[in-house]
């Protein structure tokens, strides 16, 4: 349900010659923006250095975050507490939902309007190994500050959280043919925020967190009833 395309494009493929951009022009312009006001980036800024990762929140979150490709735009909300896990698209009402039984992982796929759902098992698999949609979209190489293609170009806030902003140039064959602007959380080190243009400023794709909390999820809260659901087994 969630693509993760765009993380190769963004980040991995910014190292890659071999890329080929499809614009979605005007579609996620009311996502995300290209340069920061006056007002929100920090004047006389010199600390360049990237967030060291930290994984501690991965286990305990709810987070909300616009993410748009060639396929449109979603606003997909994920929330996790131990054992439990649910990936949410707001606009479709469809739903991954993972639960750890015994040494398996169980996985369900919902359409919360129409009632219906698909079933499937991965056998001896531990729900500590799941990366989920925005895990992976947000994944910052540990040397993508150090890059001699990336700028430091300030601090912004983000959903409220203060982020280091990088531009992030794609050159092939010495030209420049794509770039990226870069959110860097400055407490957890993922990438909080994305845009990454053609050479000719078409927007292609963008995500962008709108909201975040962790450590204040309970079982309950991601926990689902499935008895409303016509399941199919797969």
């Amino acid at each position: 349900m969630l693509t993760v395309f765009l993380l190769s494009l963004a980040f991995s493929s910014c190292k890659d010659n071999d890329i080929t951009l499809d614009p979605i022009g005007e579609v996620t312009k009311d996502v995300t923006r290209v340069y920061a006001d006056d007002t929100n980036a920090s004047e006389g800024v010199t600390d360049s250095a990237q967030p060291a990762a930290d994984d501690s929140w991965k286990t305990n979150y709810v987070l909300e975050y616009n993410y748009a490709d060639t396929n449109g735009v979603s606003r997909i909300k994920e929330i996790r507490c131990g054992d439990k896990y649910q990936a949410i698209d707001t606009e479709t009402g469809y739903v991954s939902y993972f639960v750890q039984n015994g040494e398996d992982v169980e996985q369900y796929v919902l359409n919360t309007k129409e009632k219906t759902g698909m079933h499937t098992v991965s056998a001896d698999s531990k729900m500590s190994e799941l990366t989920s949609g925005f895990m992976q979209v947000a994944f910052i190489a540990p040397d993508f500050a150090s890059s001699e293609a990336v700028v430091f170009e300030g601090i912004e806030s983000v959903a409220g959280r203060p982020m280091k902003r990088y531009l992030q140039s794609v050159y092939t064959e010495g030209t420049l043919t794509a770039y990226a602007f870069v959110w860097i959380d400055s407490q957890y080190g993922f990438a909080g925020k994305c845009a990454v243009y053609t050479v000719e400023g078409s927007l292609y794709a963008a995500w962008e967190l709108a909201s975040f909390s962790v450590g204040t999820v309970t079982e309950s809260d991601v926990a689902l009833s499935l008895a409303d659901y016509s399941i199919t087994k797969e």
